[in-house]
């Protein structure tokens, strides 16, 4: 069903060139990556060659939640539809995409809630099965310099409890997606282990992962469409 997926939304989408340069097939991993409004989850789950299970604020996954959340971080923003048009746009979309983000298996995100906790234990439920979470990390209220926003740091704490689980390093793999380009460049993955028991080299990590993501953004937004 997840290639169906693929290439049911490849047909309809733009082609998108994806470098292979550290994807760490079949091993477990955090993808991180910015986010560029809401094309950049969707060509990276279009085009990625494995499954990816996706981190989604927890709104999104509720029928009572989902149309409110739609209205005012989509259908204001990039449809540009206010009023009750846009509610009821809002509410019609929800109906559809609530049940197919649960289809994709998207981990729920709550946000400042001890619910967080949730979050951590699905997500690492998935690694230690093998699979890969992927993080759109960008903090939206925050400018963007070079066309990235800095990232937030809470997603590090899975490294922590995957080396607390395993005794193993999780493997991160940065990720820049480029619309000007229609190209998602993939850095070159690390290890993190230990050292993300500690905050500070939690944080930073992060700012390590923004650096990349941000280089590999700027040389990507360089390069032409492909034909």
């Amino acid at each position: 069903m997840w290639r169906l997926f693929q290439h049911l939304f490849r047909f309809f989408l733009p082609e998108v060139k994806i470098e292979e340069k550290g994807l760490l097939l079949g091993e477990p991993a955090l993808v991180v990556s910015n986010h560029v409004g809401s094309i950049g989850p969707v060509w990276l789950l279009s085009f990625w060659p494995e499954r990816l299970f996706p981190w989604i604020v927890s709104e999104m996954l509720t029928l009572r939640k989902a149309p409110l959340y739609l209205f005012e971080d989509f259908v204001k923003k990039e449809m540009h539809l206010k009023g009750s048009i846009g509610k009821a746009v809002s509410l019609c979309l929800a109906l559809i995409v609530v049940p197919f983000l649960r289809f994709l298996g998207c981990i729920p995100v709550y946000r400042k809630s001890r619910l967080i906790t949730l979050t951590m234990e699905r997500s690492l439920k998935v690694l230690l099965g093998g699979g890969k979470v992927v993080v759109f990390a960008e903090e939206a209220s925050q400018p963007t310099k070079e066309g990235v926003a800095p990232l937030r740091h809470g997603f590090l704490k899975l490294a922590a409890l995957y080396w607390e689980k395993t005794g193993k390093p999780l493997r991160v793999i940065p990720v820049a997606i480029c619309p000007s380009s229609r190209r998602i460049l993939v850095g070159e993955s690390f290890s993190i282990g230990e050292e993300a028991l500690s905050l500070e080299k939690r944080k930073q990590k992060v700012l390590e992962i923004e650096r990349i993501i941000r280089e590999r953004y700027v040389r990507g937004r360089g390069n032409s469409p492909p034909l």
